[in-house]
């Protein structure tokens, strides 16, 4: 007799673990009408969102961060060579950061900065002023490609014309 509810148990398992689309599909003819109407709102408030929504421009450039190696190889034994090795490429990607940090300072971005919203003023004398870490945050992407030497600057603004003078200004601020 206990074998008979193990049987039950298992078949009823089965019976619930089957998905019924027929269900599915009986729940959406009895509410086409809901389901058109609820697509029909979505696709129309969508569509007024981006009409009225301003777009954003992107524009990049690269830099490539040259390391300055000491080449001193006169005579050196292989197991110094593989230590040193070691230690250049630590050295070497702690310097790439060091770069990164360099570029993303505002010893570097504040005069950036101030150029842009001396633009943005020019432009729109209502411009409100945003400050220095929410400008960074939302309208700059500095990182460095993984596994290489190239650092990538990304400015987003949505006035095309000043990213270009943007991107130099960063050049121009870096070198």
């Amino acid at each position: 007799m206990e074998e008979e509810k193990k049987f039950d148990n298992s078949e009823s398992f089965k019976n619930d673990s089957v998905i019924n689309l027929i269900f599915f599909y009986n729940i959406f003819l009895r509410n086409k009408v809901v389901f058109a109407i609820f697509t029909l709102a979505i696709s129309f408030f969508a569509f007024i969102y981006s009409s009225f929504k301003k777009p954003i421009w992107q524009g990049q450039f690269e830099i490539v961060i040259k390391l300055e190696k000491n080449s001193n190889s006169n005579s050196i034994n292989p197991s110094y060579l593989l230590k040193l090795a070691a230690f250049n490429i630590d050295q070497g990607n702690s310097s790439l950061m060091t770069e990164v940090g360099i570029l993303k300072s505002p010893s570097v971005l504040l005069p950036v900065y101030e150029y842009v919203i001396s633009e943005k003023k020019n432009k729109d004398p209502n411009f409100k002023k945003v400050d220095f870490n929410s400008w960074i945050k939302d309208s700059l992407n500095i990182e460095l490609k993984e596994s290489t030497s190239i650092l990538e600057i990304t400015y987003k603004d949505t006035n095309r014309e000043i990213i270009k003078p943007v991107l130099n200004e960063i050049s121009k601020e870096y070198q």
